[in-house]
């Protein structure tokens, strides 16, 4: 019988909440240790070519310099990137909020640009 962590069940919080409320997204979790690359977010997910970065950490975790550098780096370039500790509700949906937002922005700039 396996344990899961604190931060474990956190991803898993996390993971259903994005399936839920976008069912129809791409989802990659970069593999951890010694074959992964450090830094990189625990979740990656493109949602209608909105690319969403989050890094989850248990309640009372913290952000490595690094992972603190990566997310800047990947929103510098477009990202929506995002860190939630613990089970956090109300930041999921303030994450939902800003990819329909993205999305609206998205749709718009096309519209606009359709001749």
């Amino acid at each position: 019988m396996s344990v899961v962590t604190a931060e474990g069940k956190v991803k898993m919080f996390v993971r259903k909440f994005m399936k839920e409320h976008f069912p129809d997204h791409f989802y990659y979790s970069p593999m951890g240790g010694a074959f992964g690359k450090a830094g990189m977010p625990d979740h990656i997910y493109l949602i209608n070519g909105i690319l969403v970065c989050i890094e989850i950490k248990a309640d009372k975790g913290k952000l490595s310099a690094l992972q603190e550098q990566t997310l800047k780096q990947l929103s510098k370039r477009g990202a929506l990137c995002a860190v939630v500790y613990g089970k956090d509700e109300a930041k999921m949906l303030r994450i939902k909020e800003a990819i329909l937002k993205e999305r609206q922005k998205r749709t718009e700039h096309v519209a606009a640009s359709t001749v």
